[in-house]
């Protein structure tokens, strides 16, 4: 069971799990420490302009944020910047890779299904290019179409680095939802940190929301309505809300009755009533309350 997480009201720093030198050392070099950069500098740092070039920059400014509180700040020379090199992904100073993971869940009030959490290195973007254009919607998922989030999740799949993963309704029962949304997201981090070789000591993780990740030790921002300020968690958010409905349309084959493939797992009236008509199947969450309120049935917690 994943331990507890510690709450973090604060979305301006990093939490920061490892230091990167001996505080000796940091010390001897705090003399030359680089210029702190303009806000002017920042908002340049990605070419993308429109609400998809703030998400851009605002991931950007993160980052910048994460070097300049670093206990060796010397080892960066100049400010983060978006580049197309190397598959498209961060590069900064002296030519050394830099990694800004986007992580996010979906389908924590479903009374069925797991959730599901998504996480996702976007590529670098040009102006006018073809791939900010057909990400130009890039939102929080929760607030676009189903035509218009499916069509994000077909681009960022094709151009970004991403990892799928799950936590089952029986892990849900188990730990609770809160934590398994958590343990979900990590699996999801690990999974992309495995497939893409990335080294989480040059990795800052932008997670939507106020808590970071336990057991994983990596420099973490909790980033509070993230999925509306970043562009990499809304891209998380979009690519695992697309996985996870089609996931429960694809269950509602095996289960009619529910009608998952419209409510997707969540409590609608219908859903309740045919859980009274017939009963929980294996992928409901029994440590919710599934029946109608009052049932007398209902022993859920």
């Amino acid at each position: 069971m994943p331990r507890s997480s510690t709450q973090s009201d604060v979305v301006e720093k990093p939490v920061k799990t490892r230091r990167t030198k001996d505080a000796s050392v940091a010390e001897r070099k705090s003399s030359v420490r680089p210029k702190k950069m303009e806000p002017s500098k920042r908002s340049r740092a990605s070419k993308v302009k429109g609400p998809l070039g703030e998400r851009l920059a605002f991931d950007v400014a993160r980052f910048d944020e994460f070097v300049m509180g670093s206990s060796d700040p010397t080892n960066f020379m100049r400010e983060a910047r978006l580049s197309t090199e190397s598959f498209g992904q961060m590069k900064l100073f002296k030519q050394k890779q830099r990694w800004i993971i986007g992580v996010d869940e979906v389908g924590r009030g479903c009374l069925a299904g797991p959730v599901v959490a998504c996480a996702v290195v976007l590529p670098g973007l040009e102006q006018k290019s073809e791939i900010a254009e057909r990400l130009a919607l890039l939102d929080d998922s929760k607030k676009l179409a189903a035509s218009v989030r499916e069509n994000l999740s077909t681009t960022i799949r094709g151009c970004a680095q991403y990892a799928i993963a799950e936590a089952s309704p029986k892990e849900i029962d188990t730990i609770n939802i809160f934590h398994a949304s958590l343990l979900a997201m990590k699996r999801a981090v690990n999974s992309l940190v495995s497939s893409a070789m990335i080294d989480l000591r040059e990795t800052l993780i932008l997670i939507d929301g106020k808590w970071t990740l336990p057991d994983l030790d990596a420099n973490q921002l909790p980033v509070i309505k993230g999925d509306t300020r970043s562009a990499a968690i809304a891209a998380a958010s979009v690519v695992a809300k697309v996985y996870r409905d089609a996931l429960m349309k694809g269950l509602s084959e095996s289960f009619p009755h529910y009608q998952w493939q419209s409510n997707k797992g969540y409590p609608s009236g219908a859903h309740r009533q045919a859980i009274v008509e017939h009963g929980m199947t294996e992928w409901h969450r029994r440590s919710f309350r599934c029946l109608p309120e009052g049932d007398p049935d209902d022993r859920s917690g």
